[in-house]
């Protein structure tokens, strides 16, 4: 937002925020008041509880993060399984291929090889019988 020249240099809302802020100075002053110990005891219990209530928080969070951390690493390697069996498909029809294309080749010259020795057989075969 710019600022015009002669304006003040604080608006009402920032004045109300900073009144605000003073008021939520005073109710934290306030509650630290009611911390302090009394005759019973009673400040010290609510400062140990709420220091246990950080300890939970805290290994809760830490319970949190670890769970999340194996969760992804789960997903990472269930990608990293994906990605390899991805890959090992890829390259096995790439080697397949050719090696399929040169199995029929090798099908077809043997089917003519085949067909030229049982032509010269049938050949040997006639001419024995015509010329006897």
């Amino acid at each position: 937002e710019l600022k015009r020249a002669g304006s003040p240099s604080k608006d009402k809302r920032e004045v109300q925020s900073d009144k605000s802020q003073g008021q939520s100075d005073k109710s934290l002053a306030q509650s630290d008041k009611s911390q302090v110990p009394n005759a019973n005891g009673q400040g010290q219990r609510d400062k140990r509880q709420m220091l246990r209530d950080i300890a939970i928080q805290r290994a809760t969070l830490t319970i949190q993060a670890a769970f999340k951390g194996m969760k992804v690493l789960s997903e990472i390697r269930n990608k990293q399984k994906a990605a390899t069996v991805i890959q090992a498909a890829f390259r096995m029809y790439r080697v397949y291929h050719p090696y399929r294309a040169m199995k029929l080749a090798a099908i077809i010259v043997q089917t003519h090889y085949r067909a030229h020795l049982q032509m010269e057989s049938d050949r040997k075969t006639y001419m024995k019988v015509r010329s006897s």
